[in-house]
């Protein structure tokens, strides 16, 4: 994992024997390869993903622009990951697309920009803690963070 001329197609399974078969979380993968948490963990969301997978794996797109689609509800994803292969769009080309989409969907109510992504991410990191991890403040606010989720919903 970590050559640097690693092809997309031996990175996934490189992520895949680590989290899969030796049950490692994306923490403890991180800290194996010197890289973030948060690349690893996007890493596998777009090797997980059965659209921007086999993109990725074909060299459609690059896993930078898929990185990029994740942050893209799954409803308009491929929608634009199909005009992005399409139109050959470069990673500017295809990130401009993205912010117009965001910027228009934005409610009348003035949504923070990005808090679709921002809990996306949050559910992650959540999947991959492990209960020893935690301090009894982690827990406490985990619980205040639900009770006010729970007043949302």
């Amino acid at each position: 994992m970590q050559r640097a001329d690693l092809s997309p197609r031996e990175e996934a399974d490189a992520l895949a024997v680590l989290v899969r078969e030796r049950g490692w979380s994306t923490r403890e993968v991180a800290g194996a390869i010197h890289r973030s948490q948060a690349l690893v963990s996007k890493r596998l969301r777009v090797f997980e993903d059965q659209m921007l997978a086999p993109a990725v794996l074909a060299g459609q797109i690059t896993i930078s622009a898929a990185e990029e689609l994740l942050s893209v509800p799954q409803e308009q994803r491929y929608d634009l990951l199909a005009r992005a292969i399409d139109g050959g769009w470069d990673f500017p080309t295809l990130r401009a697309a993205i912010r117009q989409r965001f910027d228009s969907n934005q409610t009348a109510k003035g949504r923070r920009r990005g808090l679709s992504r921002r809990v996306m991410e949050l559910r992650q990191e959540l999947r991959n803690l492990h209960l020893g991890d935690l301090s009894e403040r982690d827990r406490s606010e985990l619980r205040g963070l639900f009770n006010e989720l729970a007043m949302l919903a």
